[in-house]
C-alpha cells in the first residue's frame, strides 16, 4: 500500500473515530504559535489564525488540554512535536471549558 493512500485511511479512520460532537469546533492544518506549561490543571496552547478556539469560550484564542486528559501525555508530545517541527495540526474542542475559561482541546492530530 502507497504512502499516500495509508494517510487518506488514516485520516478517514481518524474522522470517523473522532466525529466532531454538536458542540465541538474543528481546527484543520494550523501551527501552534504558543505553549504554555504552568502550575494549572492545563496545557495551553494557541493556533496560527485562530482568534477564537470555540464559542464557548468567546473572545479566548488559547486552547487548554486538561493533564486529566486519557492519554494526555501522548496528546502534549504531539503538541511539542507540531511546535517544534512547525507541523500543522488538527484540534477538536469538546464544547466544554476548563481552567479557568479556556476550550477543552483533547482531540489533537499532528499532520
Amino acid at each position: 500500500m502507497g504512502v499516500k493512500l495509508m494517510k487518506k485511511l488514516a485520516a478517514a479512520i481518524v474522522c470517523l473515530v473522532f466525529a466532531v460532537p454538536a458542540q465541538a469546533t474543528a481546527w484543520s492544518n494550523r501551527t501552534v504559535t504558543n505553549l504554555l506549561v504552568d502550575t494549572r490543571a492545563c496545557v495551553f496552547f494557541q493556533l496560527a489564525g485562530v482568534a477564537e478556539a470555540d464559542p464557548g469560550a468567546p473572545g479566548q484564542s488559547w486552547f487548554a488540554l486538561p493533564k486529566s486528559t486519557p492519554n494526555f501525555q501522548e496528546i502534549y508530545a504531539e503538541l511539542l512535536s507540531a511546535k517544534m517541527s512547525g507541523k500543522g495540526i488538527d484540534v477538536i474542542t469538546d464544547g466544554t471549558v476548563v481552567c479557568g475559561g479556556y476550550a477543552s482541546a483533547p482531540s489533537i492530530m499532528i499532520r
